[in-house]
């Protein structure tokens, strides 16, 4: 999975998990920078936008329920329930129609959502 590295600063280490940058067609997600592109154009994700779609890319081909997501992404904030998941999965939505035919997030009715993409292949 991830590298592990050491970093230090003025004698005081400090870890950092690198993560690979995922690929799927036109969408490249980088973890370590938390940016997103689509067609190399920054989708300019809030940290919580960005969070869902990395939780959801790298559960690729599995259904996530909200609840799941919830506790997944925020922790168990007494804060946020599954309407607000919904709020935010149609944000994703719309920063990623960008002028693509392929839907990366689909619906499950009544349960959550599954992220589709095909991984990109290396060259």
């Amino acid at each position: 999975m991830g590298k592990k590295i050491t970093i230090v600063f003025d004698g005081d280490k400090f870890n950092a998990s690198s993560e690979a940058v995922l690929k799927f067609s036109n969408l490249t997600i980088d973890p370590n920078k938390q940016t997103a592109f689509l067609k190399n154009e920054d989708l300019n994700l809030t940290p919580t936008e960005f969070n869902q779609l990395l939780l959801l890319a790298k559960n690729k081909g599995k259904v996530l329920s909200r609840e799941y997501i919830i506790r997944h992404t925020k922790g168990n904030s007494e804060h946020t329930d599954s309407r607000s998941i919904d709020v935010i999965i149609s944000h994703i939505r719309n920063k990623l129609k960008g002028g693509i035919e392929e839907h990366f997030i689909k619906t499950i009715h009544s349960i959550g959502y599954i992220f589709l993409a095909k991984k990109e292949r290396k060259k």
